[in-house]
């Protein structure tokens, strides 16, 4: 936390509860889901690192306090319902205000002094789904947040002489979790999109992912969670993350989502007549192609399910008459 508040800003800090930390057994819970739930679709953090700082070690030692409540806000959407009333909560969405508001206090007075921990906050604190008014909504977290990552470099390779290995492979897991993120949520933010994909760094791989059995400790707390005791699940994580990155960039799904969404509250239609919206055939077989064997789904045995894909199929391909282009186009990003 920065060391130049006034006290009057550390007293408001603790009114909002933002110098509270969970109960032991609740931040143990919320840690858990994270990893499980949380994690594999932003990989932010280090199992052994984080995770053993944020729970074995009491005084969250080298871990930004920001990044913290951020974190036990996005995980407190899957802890068990029984560990947020054991905690004191009324209710789940009690308990998600509660660590969003902590979050929030300490955002809004800039308490962070490393700006990649204030950019993975800003990027968990997107999730918050709660009354928005007076609220900043997610376009406003993503732009804060793509403006921030942008300005400390984060959309450029990470420099090896300055950084150690396991810095890079975090600075490149924030930014692809971020850019996903953006391309698949944010229509009003696709020029900023297009001008961060200009010079981003080099694809994610397996090698920007830590795959290892995690510490004593820690495994005593996850139990037999395959996350903490087994390499091969890491692997199919992180490999699922990486196909989703590549497919991220095919598509522009945000734009079709925001389209969507104004059919259902009654705003426009939609128009799969624009370019952000076409879908090539092509790069699509290309990406389905080269996937490797873990990350390719398996249909069951019965055969029941495909007659019933290809009603759904049959029904809507007359009323969407989805486009595509004729010929691939050129890319230099996988």
């Amino acid at each position: 936390m920065a060391l130049y508040l006034e006290q009057k800003d550390i007293k408001y800090l603790g009114r909002k509860g933002a110098l509270t930390i969970p109960s032991p057994q609740f931040r143990r819970e919320l840690l858990k889901s994270f990893f499980l739930w949380v994690q594999p679709s932003v990989p932010i953090l280090d199992l052994n690192v984080q995770f053993h700082a944020m729970v074995v070690d009491e005084e969250l030692c080298g871990i930004s306090l920001l990044l913290f409540h951020a974190v036990m806000f996005a995980a407190s959407r899957f802890v068990d319902i029984d560990c947020i009333k054991r905690e004191g909560y009324e209710s789940r969405r009690a308990a998600r205000e509660c660590l969003y508001r902590r979050a929030k206090a300490l955002f809004e007075l800039d308490c962070e002094q490393d700006r990649l921990s204030h950019v993975q906050a800003i990027l968990l604190m997107i999730y918050w789904d709660g009354p928005r008014k007076g609220e900043r909504d997610a376009a406003h977290w993503m732009g804060s947040c793509i403006s921030l990552a942008m300005s400390i470099g984060l959309h450029q390779d990470p420099d090896p002489n300055t950084m150690t290995p396991a810095q890079q492979r975090i600075w490149k897991r924030t930014w692809w979790s971020m850019h996903n993120h953006a391309r698949n949520t944010c229509p009003d933010l696709l020029s900023m999109v297009s001008i961060m994909e200009a010079d981003s760094p080099s694809m994610v791989t397996l090698d920007d992912f830590e795959l290892q059995i995690a510490s004593r400790e820690v495994r005593s707390i996850f139990g037999e969670s395959e996350v903490a005791c087994s390499l091969e699940y890491q692997k199919t994580q992180a490999l699922l993350f990486i196909e989703k990155t590549k497919l991220c960039q095919i598509f522009q799904l945000s734009t079709l989502t925001g389209q969507l969404s104004g059919v259902v509250y009654g705003d426009n239609g939609i128009d799969l007549e624009t370019p952000s919206t076409l879908i090539d055939p092509d790069e699509l077989s290309w990406w389905l192609a080269q996937r490797t064997p873990e990350t390719t789904h398996r249909l069951p045995l019965s055969p029941y399910p495909m007659p019933l894909l290809e009603c759904h199929k049959s029904t809507l391909q007359p009323v969407l008459k989805i486009p595509v282009k004729s010929q691939r186009s050129e890319r230099n990003t996988f």
